[in-house]
């Protein structure tokens, strides 16, 4: 997995980054890019809503957007961490609107402030790869309970179209983010007992290119049919997804 070398700014980049992207427009923004990985999202939502009443769960970065919202309306006890106080408080304040009982922590997600065994569930979206992976993963795999279980949803970095979108719009992405790697991925092996990936948002990517929502949407259904035929018929290509979605599962006692 990949380490990042140690950098005493590093997470006060990115703190900066997304304290300035939640309290602006940025994020709006960028997200209209997303309407094409609806069909990841909901994937993602799906693996993370299966909860069970009591049950406790850790979301990583979070926000206004965020999963701990419908996790918790399920009975599920949710702390939800992220290093920008302005995400925290903007996701506190829906909280409140929606009479949800969610803590909210300001924490690095490489080195959690929690005992080892602590949690049914981790999730996060679009987070590991502002991470230091080796770290991050370690930690997520010691707060799991045996038995435990973690699904992120996250961008991959081998298509080379995608990567020049990437580069031609640095405003969009932090200094420090390193989108996953099929080797990442295969180095989760290494540390949970089981490893599950979906594909996502191969020719399907296209439709971001169409303004128009109504008819974006209409295309993107389409090519999403065909990305998973090509995803099962000529596997290589998954590489080459724009998203996955992984569940890690670790071992009962």
């Amino acid at each position: 997995m990949m380490s990042i070398k140690p950098d005493s700014d590093r997470l006060e980049r990115e703190k900066a980054f997304h304290d300035e992207a939640f309290a602006s427009a940025k994020r709006h923004k960028a997200n209209a890019r997303y309407a094409v990985a609806e069909r990841a999202f909901a994937w993602y939502r799906g693996r993370t809503e299966e909860v069970t009443a009591g049950s406790s769960v850790l979301e990583i970065g979070c926000g206004p957007e965020s999963q701990a919202f419908p996790i918790a309306g399920k009975g599920a006890r949710v702390t939800a961490i992220d290093l920008s106080e302005v995400g925290l408080h903007q996701a506190a304040e829906q909280a409140e609107r929606l009479g949800l009982n969610i803590e909210f922590l300001a924490m690095n997600a490489e080195e959690l402030a929690f005992g080892d065994d602590q949690f049914d569930l981790v999730c996060g979206s679009g987070i590991l790869h502002h991470l230091d992976l080796d770290k991050a993963v370690h930690e997520v795999f010691r707060v799991l309970k045996p038995g435990g279980r973690a699904v992120f949803m996250e961008p991959l970095g081998h298509n080379p179209l995608i990567n020049a979108y990437r580069r031609r719009t640095p405003e969009l992405r932090t200094d420090d983010e390193h989108p996953l790697l099929m080797k990442d991925i295969d180095d989760f092996g290494l540390v949970f007992s089981r490893v599950e990936v979906r594909y996502f948002n191969l020719l399907s990517v296209a439709a971001a290119a169409i303004s128009h929502r109504g008819l974006q949407s209409w295309i993107c259904r389409g090519l999403d049919v065909a990305d998973r035929v090509l995803f099962r018929a000529i596997p290589v290509l998954r590489k080459f997804a724009w998203i996955v979605v992984v569940e890690l599962h670790k071992n009962a006692a």
